[in-house]
């Protein structure tokens, strides 16, 4: 069986990278480079941020479930695309809050 290829990532209430892990290849990002960077400058493109913001303000709100599992475009480092299937959950830690990303590259069926 082969290994399924995908990025995690937990993101504080700022959504600033606190953990990263790419399996994606080479356009991955590494753990040390993408720690401590906000996921919106480091990996949305422009065209997507309000979208993105939306979800990801809904899910740190608690306001809507609907946005548990979302596709998205992301940045590679370098400078390519690639769609997401992302699931996200929050997660509480020591009374923070933390959104909690897995995804896997999309495939059309």
């Amino acid at each position: 069986m082969q290994n399924k290829k995908f990025i995690r990532a937990v993101l504080d209430e700022d959504a600033i990278i606190c953990e990263f892990e790419c399996t994606l290849g080479n356009d991955c990002y590494s753990s040390d480079y993408a720690v401590g960077k906000n996921w919106f400058d480091l990996m949305i493109d422009t065209s997507d941020y309000a979208k993105v913001m939306k979800v990801f303000q809904s899910l740190i709100n608690g306001d809507d479930k609907e946005w548990e599992t979302f596709a998205n475009d992301i940045k590679c480092r370098r400078g390519t695309h690639m769609l997401i299937d992302f699931k996200n959950c929050i997660e509480i830690r020591e009374g923070k809050k933390y959104l909690v990303t897995v995804g896997t590259e999309h495939y059309l069926s």
